[in-house]
C-alpha cells in the first residue's frame, strides 16, 4: 500500500502540481501500442481489449493525458525517425477501430 501511495502522491515524485504530469501511451519516439510485436500477432478482438484498458488508465490517471495521433482509433503504425506517419483514416471503416474511437470518447466524457 505504501508503494501505491508513493506512485499516486505526485509531490513525492518531485512534481509541484498535477498539471506538471503528462501521461501518454505513445509519442513521436515510441510506436503505438497496437504496433508492438505482442499485439500484432493477436486477432483484433484480443488486441483491442488491452488497448481499451490502456485508454481507461491513461484518461483516468492523475495528470494530463496526451493522445498521439491515431491512437484513439487503433492506428498501428510503427514510428520511424524523420519519416512522415500519416493518419490512416480508412481504419475507421473497421468495427474494432471504430469501437475503440467510441470507447475513447466515452472515457473522455467520464473524465
Amino acid at each position: 500500500m505504501e508503494k501505491l501511495k508513493q506512485v499516486l502522491e505526485l509531490k513525492q515524485q518531485g512534481y509541484q502540481k498535477v498539471t506538471n504530469v503528462i501521461n501518454y501511451l505513445a509519442s513521436h519516439d515510441r510506436s503505438h501500442l497496437l504496433a508492438e510485436e505482442s499485439f500484432r500477432t493477436l486477432d483484433p478482438e484480443a488486441a483491442f481489449k488491452p488497448a481499451k484498458l490502456a485508454a481507461v488508465l491513461l484518461v483516468t490517471a492523475v495528470g494530463i493525458p496526451m493522445l498521439w495521433m491515431g491512437e484513439e482509433f487503433g492506428q498501428s503504425t510503427r514510428q520511424t525517425p524523420n519519416q512522415p506517419n500519416k493518419l490512416q483514416w480508412s481504419l475507421l471503416k473497421n468495427q474494432p477501430n471504430h469501437e475503440l474511437l467510441e470507447y475513447y470518447k466515452h472515457v473522455i466524457l467520464l473524465r
